[in-house]
């Protein structure tokens, strides 16, 4: 799914269609996060965890990191530290920071609370 979706993008962006291959981008990414949301809800941690990577993927293939793209890497964020996978909690939450830190500025309260997530997980793993 993912290569065709990659091919009619590619093809759309080649053709000048931008307005389409945007609506695409954000078509399909909604689509992933809906199959994240059910995977998640059922119990299936590690599937909606590649879903969210899947709408990662796609928004680093067309887009600059921004905040959006970091609000996906906190919620595959909060899936590792339920799980207790707490180094890739730790990866994901501090690559979030980064970016959220650059579009927002420190002071920003997503910005604190990252932050104090990142924290907090630091802690747990010493």
């Amino acid at each position: 799914m993912m290569v065709e979706l990659y091919n009619k993008l590619d093809s759309l962006i080649a053709d000048g269609e931008m307005d389409e291959a945007e609506s695409l981008v954000y078509a399909a990414a909604d689509a992933l996060a809906a199959d994240a949301a059910i995977m998640h809800s059922s119990g299936d941690y590690y599937g909606a965890v590649e879903m969210f990577r899947r709408i990662v993927e796609l928004m680093r293939r067309y887009y600059v990191e921004n905040c959006d793209f970091a609000k996906i890497k906190l919620s595959i964020s909060e899936i590792y530290s339920f799980l207790g996978d707490v180094p890739a909690a730790k990866k994901e939450l501090s690559e979030a920071t980064a970016i959220l830190t650059k579009e927002l500025g420190e002071d920003h309260q997503l910005v604190k609370d990252s932050l104090e997530k990142l924290q907090a997980l630091r802690d747990y793993s010493q």
